[in-house]
């Protein structure tokens, strides 16, 4: 347990997906993993863990934000022992190539 999750040392898979938004979050744990059982609702950031394809995998919504998004990174690291965290999510763009349920895979950030 954490100031930001009331989940469990044990209670998180080592491969951890991370939508923002709770709703999503909530909508990805019924529709994709086995057996989902939620494991944090502390201020509104739904966790759970259940299977896919046979393996534990959890996910944890992030909120609003990089600050918010950098605090449960953290935790999930050094708390909970997470391995892998895959950020899962909607963005924009600025090209029309970029059709709507395009796959993007961001490999670099700039921030001014």
């Amino acid at each position: 347990m954490t100031p930001h999750n009331e989940a469990d040392k044990g209670d998180y898979a080592d491969t951890v997906l991370l939508p923002g938004d709770p709703q999503r979050a909530e909508w990805m744990a019924q529709t994709f993993l086995e057996a989902p059982r939620c494991i944090n609702r502390r201020r509104g950031a739904l966790g759970f863990t259940g299977l896919f394809g046979g393996k534990p995998v959890s996910i944890q919504a992030t909120g609003i934000g990089v600050s918010s998004f950098l605090i449960y990174v953290h935790e999930l690291l050094d708390h909970f022992g997470a391995r892998t965290l895959i950020r899962t999510g909607t963005c924009g763009s600025l090209t029309a190539e970029a059709k709507l349920r395009s796959l993007v895979i961001s490999q670099s950030a700039q921030a001014e």
